[in-house]
C-alpha cells in the first residue's frame, strides 16, 4: 500500500480534479480543499493512533523499538553508504521528474487541443499502468535478478525521458 497508494490516489485526482472537483468548487484552487482536508484528517488520525511495535528483550520483557544511535550520527552513518547515496541522487531525479510531469502532462495534453476530461484521463491510465508495473517489477526482480532489471529500467527511464521533447505522443 505503500507504493501503490499514492499511485492510484494520484491516478483518481487526474481523474476526477477537471470533471468533479472545479465544477463543483467553480475554480481549480477548490482542488486543493476537496483533496487536502482528507489527507489532513488522516494525517492527524495517524499522528493520534500509530505507535511503535514492542519488542521483546533478552528478559522477555516487552519495551518499545529503540535505536541507539539518533541525529545527525545516524544520517552520517547511512550516507557512508555508497548504495544509499545511488539511492538518494536516483530518488531526487524520479521525485523531479514525476513531479514535473505529473503536473505539467494535463495541461500540455490540454494546450494541444484535448478536452479537459480527456486530459485527465490519459495520465490517470498511464499513471494506474505505472502502478501495475511497480507491481510487476518488484514481484519479478528477485535475487540475483535486481541488479541486471534495474539497469534495464535505469537504462528504458533514461532513454525516453531524453526522448520526449523530440517525440509526438497520442496527439
Amino acid at each position: 500500500i505503500y507504493t501503490t497508494g499514492p499511485i492510484i490516489g494520484s491516478a483518481i485526482a487526474l481523474l476526477t480534479a477537471g470533471t468533479l472537483i472545479i465544477p463543483i468548487m467553480g475554480t481549480w484552487r477548490g482542488i486543493s480543499w476537496v483533496y487536502g482536508l482528507p489527507v489532513l484528517l488522516i494525517t492527524l488520525a495517524w499522528w493520534l493512533f500509530a505507535r511503535d511495535v514492542p519488542v521483546p528483550r533478552e528478559d522477555g520483557v516487552m519495551h518499545g523499538a529503540q535505536n541507539s544511535m539518533k541525529g545527525p550520527a545516524l544520517l552520517l552513518q547511512l550516507l557512508g553508504i555508497r548504495n544509499v547515496r545511488i539511492l538518494l541522487v536516483m530518488a531526487a531525479v524520479s521525485f523531479m521528474l514525476v513531479h514535473g510531469l505529473n503536473g505539467w502532462t494535463p495541461t500540455l495534453l490540454r494546450e494541444s487541443g484535448m478536452t479537459l476530461s480527456q486530459s485527465g484521463l490519459w495520465p490517470a491510465l498511464t499513471t494506474v499502468l505505472g502502478s501495475a508495473g511497480l507491481l510487476a517489477v518488484a514481484y519479478l526482480a528477485r535475487r540475483g535478478y535486481r541488479a541486471p532489471i534495474t539497469g534495464i529500467l535505469l537504462i528504458l527511464c533514461a532513454s525516453s525521458t531524453a526522448a520526449m521533447p523530440f517525440l509526438h505522443g497520442i496527439t
